[in-house]
């Protein structure tokens, strides 16, 4: 594979001097400048070939001046120190992969074709790992100035759970700025560990945690109850329910297959296409092909789908084919009774009539409970003072365990005990289950009233993992993408939560200016996540060398002090 510097046979020479708009001027005082002395010829490479860049550098007359002591020059850098190529190729790599979402094997096929140069998808892949990491503490730098004038945080944060058998990624994100404060992969969440990183979030940025807002896992809240139980913590209201739909869900799913089981052991379904027979004044033809028109209806009848808190497809299936079946019964009148096709047709009309007189009762507790939803949910969406808003909830849910507790059968509410949604479950027990969750989520139900913003769930964090996960398999073309979650999640997320506008902002300011102990730290921290993850996949070696490095280690002799004595190692 040929390199970039191999495409080109001359070398373009490049001086840089002192920028014109500063007439000779000092950044700081504002003193006349002098040009002390140039540096070696650097050559680094371009898309226009190989530049040798001559640089001057300056110092202050001012004496008093810092500038004066430290040769400069203020001119924007052609290349990051100790890399082969220049600014402009990192920037633009960093806008086919940063903007246009391209992967390494496309910029490299993007490289040839527009500038006739070839890179290997190895040197992209490095090149993107470190564009990855500066626009990861780009973001980061940002995000302590806004931290710095807010003062304060809203912490939101979750896990992801990629696949079955890795780690999960934590996100932590502040609900006010709307800005990811910190991206981990853990192998052990509990109350401890979470506490360990939230207190290093409040210490890095120099924040107050006024709140938290979490989907109410059993970790989340002990470290809650342990370490800030001062603290308001919101339970996320969506979280919440999508319990209550959970059980509704399932039973309304096991009346659509059933319907949909039912109509699909109907004779005229079921008949062999090549199946023929002889029909008056039609003569000898196909039997599924006469029966093909109501076939169809029934299929699209069959074809609704659930909508999350909006419509259920058992109850939508089940009165489609209810208010269909009397234009089969006014088909069937207009016949022969004595025909074939009306005596088929009345078969399947009559086993449809039986399957919704036995499943009734189903479609009848799926639509109560339905709506019973729908009230709940307009509740807890109302915009109203905090008294008045909690009343009416609290108001609707007594009224309810009052209904429930007319069965003689019904037991007292500290009895009642979670359980998981299951297709038999009845109306009654869905209902005490929904008062138990209510109890359960109370007290953090309505804690976003305390907040300076409104925040009611971790929708937006849920939201951002769909997009990241979406992204990386656009990417891959590949459907288990829990290795490049669990290596890059970090950075895509970050991508995410600020937008396109201010990722464009990074990619054209990209430069020297980060700290470059933070560059390097990204950089060790993401070949630790990818070594991690690459441990033990088919044609890698176990490598057990540990005794190597710590040979090296005991063979190493003591540093000699500068007065000559040794320093003991520590």
């Amino acid at each position: 594979m040929s390199s970039l510097g191999s495409s080109y046979s001359s070398i373009q020479k490049s001086y840089i001097g002192y920028p014109m708009e500063y007439q000779w001027r000092c950044l700081l005082c504002h003193s006349p400048v002098h040009r002390r002395y140039v540096t070696s010829k650097h050559k680094f490479l371009d898309f226009k070939g190989i530049i040798q860049e001559i640089r001057g550098l300056y110092l202050c007359d001012n004496f008093m001046c810092p500038l004066s002591f430290h040769p400069f020059n203020p001119s924007p850098i052609s290349v990051l120190p100790y890399k082969r190529y220049s600014m402009d190729v990192w920037r633009w790599i960093a806008q086919e992969y940063k903007i246009f979402h391209q992967n390494a094997d496309q910029i490299v096929i993007r490289i040839q074709a527009v500038f006739q140069v070839k890179f290997s998808t190895e040197q992209i892949q490095r090149i993107m790992d470190e564009i990855d990491v500066m626009i990861g503490c780009a973001i980061d730098e940002r995000t302590k100035k806004l931290l710095n004038d807010q003062k304060i945080i809203l912490l939101g944060l979750d896990g992801q759970k990629p696949d079955g058998d890795g780690n999960v990624l934590w996100i932590f994100v502040d609900m006010i700025s709307n800005r990811v404060l910190k991206v981990v992969v853990l192998k052990n969440a509990d109350a401890d560990t979470l506490h360990e990183i939230v207190d290093k979030i409040l210490t890095e940025f120099q924040v107050e945690l006024i709140g938290i807002v979490s989907d109410k896992q059993n970790n989340i809240e002990n470290m809650h109850d342990t370490y800030y139980s001062n603290i308001p913590h919101q339970y996320c209201q969506f979280h919440f329910l999508q319990n209550l739909w959970n059980h509704l869900e399932v039973k309304d799913s096991h009346l659509h297959k059933t319907i949909e089981k039912e109509i699909n052991r109907l004779e005229i379904v079921t008949l062999s296409p090549v199946v023929q027979s002889t029909f008056e004044e039609i003569g000898k033809v196909p039997v599924r092909m006469l029966f093909a028109p109501i076939e169809t209806d029934l299929r699209r009848i069959l074809r609704t789908h659930t909508t999350k808190f909006t419509n259920f497809r058992g109850i939508e299936t089940y009165s489609l084919l209810e208010s269909y079946i009397p234009h089969l019964v006014d088909l069937l009148e207009k016949g022969n009774d004595d025909s074939r096709l009306v005596s088929m047709l009345n078969r399947a009309i009559q086993t449809l009539k039986t399957l919704l007189l036995q499943e009734k009762t189903c479609y009848s507790d799926c639509l109560d409970l339905f709506h019973r939803f729908q009230e709940v949910q307009s509740l807890l969406s109302q915009d109203t003072e905090e008294r008045e808003h909690i009343s009416a909830v609290d108001l609707y849910f007594a009224k309810l365990w009052d209904e429930l507790k007319r069965d003689s059968t019904c037991p007292p509410k500290k009895a009642l005990r979670t359980f998981l949604p299951q297709m038999d479950t009845s109306h009654d027990e869905i209902l005490r289950e929904w008062v138990r969750l209510y109890d359960s989520y109370h007290r953090g139900l309505f804690s976003y009233f305390r907040f300076p913003v409104p925040v009611k769930t971790t929708s937006i964090l849920e939201s951002s993992f769909s997009q990241e996960k979406g992204e990386f398999r656009r990417r891959s073309g590949k459907s288990h993408v829990g290795y490049m979650i669990r290596t890059r999640g970090e950075f895509e997320l970050k991508r995410i939560y600020v937008g396109k506008d201010e990722i464009q902002e990074h990619v054209n300011n990209l430069s020297d200016n980060l700290d470059p102990f933070e560059i390097k730290q990204g950089l060790i921290e993401l070949s630790l996540r990818k070594a991690e993850e690459t441990m033990g996949w088919a044609g890698s070696e176990m490598k057990l060398d540990g005794w190597n490095a710590m040979e090296h280690i005991l063979s190493l002799n003591p540093i000699k002090a500068k007065n000559g004595r040794k320093k003991k190692m520590k």
